[in-house]
């Protein structure tokens, strides 16, 4: 997928907040947000003592880690750490070593994966779809997403899909929105969000990110 140049409105603004822990990586996030005035990156104290300053934050807030700071700081129980912030979004810095860690972490509650190989383009798209409530991976973790047979829960009941159906799937982990899978398939939008709705109902699921989740554990677009 090629991101076209995302462009975050004022509506849009938002906080990036990061542990003081690692100046490159600070540096590195900034360089990423850096042609985006919309954007405002914050550290915090990595002792999460002062979490507080997350909901005293007048924009959406988005909670930039990586996965050693998240182990090391908050352990084994990420999901509540996750609730005792909510409102807040959290976007992960991801070594594509720990690949297998990424559908039990999603589960339990982290909204997006990016790795060292995301561009300007495709983290400011990032963002835009994380505001918009949606899950983010970056587009070389989906390939890995889709072939991982190990994923495969044994004994679960898949639902059925169509050829048609696989393809939207398919779209849609890559991250794809309704219009642009209707310009790639030759559909109409309302099609395809037709067909959208249907996998929801198949997938037993109530929003996209469940979706991806579901679809990617149990194989049903390998």
């Amino acid at each position: 997928m090629i991101f076209k140049k995302i462009v975050i409105m004022d509506t849009e603004k938002t906080t990036l907040y990061l542990c003081k822990d690692s100046e490159l990586f600070y540096m590195s996030i900034c360089y990423l947000v850096m042609e985006c005035p919309c954007i405002t990156v914050k550290r915090f104290n990595s002792d999460c003592k002062n979490l507080q300053i997350f909901a005293q934050d007048p924009y959406p807030v988005i909670l930039v880690v990586k996965y050693s700071w998240l182990q090391k700081n908050v352990g084994a129980d990420i999901s509540q750490f996750i609730m005792d912030i909510r409102g807040v979004t959290v976007l992960m810095y991801f070594d594509i070593d720990n690949f297998d860690l990424i559908l039990p972490l999603f589960k339990q509650g982290v909204h997006g994966f990016f790795t060292e190989h995301i561009t300007k383009e495709e983290f400011s798209y990032c963002i835009h779809e994380l505001l918009q409530g949606r899950t983010f991976f970056s587009q070389d973790l989906v390939p890995l997403l889709l072939s991982d047979s190990k994923k495969s829960k044994a004994g679960s009941t898949q639902p059925i899909i169509s050829q048609r159906e696989s393809q939207i799937l398919k779209l849609i982990i890559a991250g794809y929105t309704n219009k642009e899978i209707a310009a790639k398939l030759f559909l109409s939008a309302r099609t395809v969000e037709g067909h959208r709705a249907r996998l929801l109902q198949k997938f037993d699921v109530r929003n996209t990110a469940e979706l991806v989740f579901e679809a990617t554990r149990n194989q049903e677009v390998a």
